[in-house]
């Protein structure tokens, strides 16, 4: 691996740990926003990187990566729906 590449990876490392650090610290500050989207807010800063890093260190090629993000921006906008708060019965206007 030249050495380009291994400071794009050591950046990349740095800047996810960092991210997660982040996250952990939100959440234990009890932020709501946050623990509603924790799913969401995971994949974006570990998983999305982690499949870049893949496809730059050349062990997945670059169709495979295309296909991994796209699914994974599906999955985290198509599903940020699904956390919106219920309506309780008191809560209608009639």
């Amino acid at each position: 691996m030249d050495t380009m590449k291994l400071i794009v990876v050591i950046t990349f490392a740095v800047a996810m740990l960092a991210s997660l650090c982040l996250i952990f610290w939100r959440f234990k500050a009890q932020d709501t926003g946050l623990q509603r989207h924790l799913q969401q807010v995971f994949a974006m800063t570990i998983i999305v990187p982690s499949i870049a890093l893949l496809s730059l260190v050349d062990v997945m090629d670059g169709t495979l990566t295309a296909v991994l993000i796209g699914t994974m921006a599906g999955y985290l906008f198509g599903s940020s729906s699904s956390f919106s708060r219920p309506v309780r019965p008191d809560d209608r206007q009639e």
